[in-house]
């Protein structure tokens, strides 16, 4: 997974047409001034989704801060979606994807370490599909209030 593609997805919008980002970006605008900034505790490493693993992720702790965050943007924009999103906000950052990973080939993952991560803005990301996978590009980035406006970026563990 390359570096730049590492974030955490407080909600997945989908297509959304071009003259539809204007209004998008005001809206999250407006949820972000009205957000206070929080923290993030990384929880664990671990394999998902339960089942069929394809991904590693990065799990923080549940967060009453995050999932507030992600459920006012749901109940805001979730209108854009064909379908709706039913599953709880889980705070992940996905590591690695792969496409088959028997439980066999599974190797034990490390502990995590302590981490805490300020979370000062969120950004809108525009996905962009290539034959080598998924590239994501910040459209905007909206400072939350108060605070000032800090970019955050996991980096991946040596």
């Amino acid at each position: 997974m390359p570096p730049e593609n590492l974030h955490i997805t407080l909600f997945f919008i989908g297509k959304v047409e071009e003259p539809e980002i204007p209004s998008l970006s005001e809206l999250l605008s407006r949820i972000g001034s009205s957000t206070k900034p929080f923290s993030l505790q990384l929880e664990r490493y671990c394999y998902a989704p339960e089942g069929k693993p394809r991904m590693i992720w990065a799990q923080f702790e549940t967060n009453v801060s995050f999932t507030a965050l992600a459920n006012t943007i749901k109940k805001q924009v979730g209108f854009l979606r064909e379908d709706e999103e039913k599953k709880e906000p889980l705070p992940h950052a996905t590591l690695a994807r792969m496409k088959h990973l028997p439980a066999t080939d599974r190797l034990k993952l490390l502990p995590a370490p302590s981490l805490v991560m300020s979370i000062n803005s969120f950004n809108l990301y525009e996905s962009l599909l290539s034959s080598s996978g998924s590239h994501y590009a910040v459209m905007s980035s909206f400072p939350m209030h108060p605070g000032e406006h800090i970019r955050l970026k996991l980096l991946p563990c040596s």
